[in-house]
């Protein structure tokens, strides 16, 4: 499990586990806002709670505390942010290498991207 500088447990939630903890809208809310960053999951009644149920909704905020609350969480960046960019420089002909160098991602990242992108096209 790995640790930021102050000691504390950072759990990594990828964007299928957030799909299945709120649902496709709600996660591309919090990837909108929150994509590629740290943040500490809100507990219930708290000011930070309100605002997440104003960007998610009630029934999501709670989902999300319910598994996470106190945690500091580390999201993915949007989908929308990097796909279109990996697809477009493969398209011109640039390794897997060379894009994650040009994108700045691991090689092993970009790799991902285009094998899932080929087995969601089988």
């Amino acid at each position: 499990m790995p640790y930021d500088a102050d000691d504390e447990r950072i759990v990594y939630l990828s964007r299928e586990k957030l799909v299945a903890l709120l649902g496709e809208e709600e996660t591309g809310a919090v990837l909108k806002k929150y994509g590629g960053t740290r943040v500490r999951v809100p507990r219930e009644e708290t000011p930070a709670f309100d605002d997440m149920v104003c960007l998610i909704g009630e029934a999501s905020t709670r989902a999300l505390s319910s598994a996470h609350a106190g945690s500091r969480i580390l999201l993915p960046q949007r989908p929308s942010q990097t796909r279109p960019r990996i697809f477009a420089l493969l398209a011109r002909g640039l390794s897997t290498n060379a894009i994650a160098r040009k994108l700045k991602l691991t090689t092993r990242h970009v790799q991902r991207v285009i094998s899932e992108e080929r087995r969601r096209l089988q």
